[in-house]
């Protein structure tokens, strides 16, 4: 029966559809289980402290791991197996890391430092002044550009 149902033609966005909706899942459940957890924690030694401050920063955090998984889904269509495919994701979320960190402390890679998402993640700066609209606007475009642009690329490719 199993042999039967595979044998069906399948559109080839369908195929991304499913690692897609990873994404977006893993993007919204792991920060809104680091707020239940900072939630419990404020509660449980009655620290007196708002937890609303810490909503922004789980945005944020969300913002910036859906980015990634953008930039994931666009590395991994152009693989024929599933090694390279997170060598590739796991070498640009490093090598943006990286520019993010370097980028401040070397004045050569001041300006590349904006080319990285993590350059656009200000958790601290979130629970102080809220989410920076610019901030926001870049990485959800991350996102949506390289989500659209893995979708183009998944439809142009040979099977």
């Amino acid at each position: 029966v199993l042999d039967l149902i595979l044998a069906r033609p399948v559109r080839r966005t369908t195929y991304l559809q499913a690692p897609l909706l990873l994404v977006i899942t893993g993007a919204v459940t792991l920060p809104l289980a680091i707020l239940v957890g900072a939630v419990l924690g404020l509660v449980t030694v009655d620290a007196g402290a708002p937890w609303t401050p810490y909503l922004a920063a789980a945005g944020s955090l969300t913002l910036l791991l859906l980015a990634m998984g953008g930039i994931g889904l666009l590395a991994a269509v152009g693989a024929e197996r599933r090694g390279p495919a997170v060598g590739r994701a796991v070498t640009l979320v490093l090598v943006f890391y990286w520019l993010d960190f370097v980028g401040p402390l070397w004045e050569v890679l001041e300006t590349a430092r904006w080319l990285s998402p993590f350059a656009y993640f200000d958790p601290s700066g979130a629970v102080r002044h809220g989410v920076s609209a610019v901030d926001a606007a870049v990485l959800l475009g991350v996102f949506v550009t390289t989500t659209a642009a893995a979708f183009l690329e998944l439809r142009r490719q040979d099977l």
